[in-house]
């Protein structure tokens, strides 16, 4: 008999989508956009955007799908992934889209990516998510 997804799953899936959402946001924004983007004294060209849109995309919907379907690779790929997505973030945000225009709230950014953090790991140790994926202790 299949176990119930708990409820923390579920709104790890729910997350991962709205993530999904945003990076495919960012691919169709950048393709529709590419002219204007082009015209912007950037340091780097839409396509950046473009794929890394896309290559976010792609691995947030595996990782939805596996969290949905309860797949224990799901585990150690979530957390890998957001612990590089992270760093590929705050690469970007430092130095790849760094303009001196623009006003951004460090301190909240800072605190909200941590939370996020301790979120993803804190939901794969409750005993239920464990019984839900199959997993034996053995991490």
């Amino acid at each position: 008999m299949p176990t119930k997804r708990p409820f923390s799953v579920t709104i790890l899936v729910f997350g991962g989508l709205s993530f999904v959402l945003l990076q495919l946001t960012r691919l169709v924004m950048g393709i529709t956009q590419w002219q204007f983007l082009n015209s912007l004294p950037m340091s780097v060209s839409p396509l950046y955007m473009v794929s890394s849109g896309f290559a976010w995309g792609v691995i947030g919907v595996i990782l939805c799908i596996g969290l949905w379907t309860g797949r224990i690779w799901v585990i150690p790929a979530t957390r890998w992934t957001a612990v590089i997505f992270s760093i590929y973030y705050w690469i970007d945000q430092l130095w790849i889209m760094d303009n001196p225009l623009r006003s951004t709230n460090w301190p909240f950014l800072i605190t909200f990516n941590l939370i996020i953090l301790f979120i993803i790991y804190s939901f794969f140790r409750l005993p239920k998510v464990d019984h839900f994926f199959g997993e034996n202790d053995e991490r």
